[in-house]
């Protein structure tokens, strides 16, 4: 019978995900304000000015999600505690 009780070997490492979270979030919001500064070229060339505005304004806010998501979250709460109490 083994009876091996060093440390570890009976309890299961847990995976800490969270640097292929802040990977992840990183590569998908950079693409998604390239796609963002794309149709904000797009439109200029159509010359739909409220449309490149309204562009900019969702590069800012995916932008800030993307590159502070802990500010953004805690902005968020704040904004529900305030508003549901």
């Amino acid at each position: 019978m083994d009876t091996d009780n060093s440390p570890g070997m009976d309890v299961l490492a847990a995976v800490s995900l969270s640097g292929m979270q802040t990977i992840v979030l990183s590569v998908l919001g950079t693409v998604i304000v390239i796609l963002l500064c794309w149709r904000v070229v797009a439109a200029w060339a159509k010359r739909s000015y409220g449309e490149i505005a309204i562009e900019i304004v969702a590069a800012l806010i995916v932008g800030w999600f993307v590159f502070s998501p802990t500010s953004a979250m805690d902005t968020l709460a704040s904004w529900r505690t305030s508003i549901f109490g």
